[in-house]
């Protein structure tokens, strides 16, 4: 394969992770004290941040050899500390929903889920 394909495939994949996170956490969210306003959500941030890295720097890293191991590096990192935040944010959801555990199957999102 063409090295401009991959790179194509591979900055296509992250922009549909981004604008997946994006759609599932996003981090303007209502604000209910004063309806017509947004508040920013911090850690929903995260979810979001990572993507954009992964498809801004991490794409441009795999464009020359010299820099395509910092490029594995970095998105290996941004694997782990996605798992751990999507491990938290689904161990939280079930803390805060106080769900009893046999109606966990049916009350919860498919990734909390998959963290039980």
């Amino acid at each position: 394969m063409k090295k401009g394909t991959l790179l194509t495939a591979l900055f296509l994949l992250a922009v549909s992770g981004l604008m997946l996170h994006y759609r599932i956490h996003s981090f303007m969210v209502p604000d209910k004290m004063n309806p017509g306003s947004f508040i920013f959500d911090s850690p929903k941030f995260m979810a979001t941040l990572f993507p954009l890295i992964d498809a801004l720097l991490i794409t441009v890293l795999f464009i020359s050899r010299k820099t395509a191991v910092y490029g594995y590096l970095l998105n290996g990192l941004i694997v782990i500390y996605g798992t751990v935040f999507m491990a938290h944010f689904s161990l939280a959801e079930i803390s805060a929903k106080s769900v009893p555990f046999p109606a966990m199957p049916l009350n919860l999102s498919f990734s909390t889920r998959a963290v039980i």
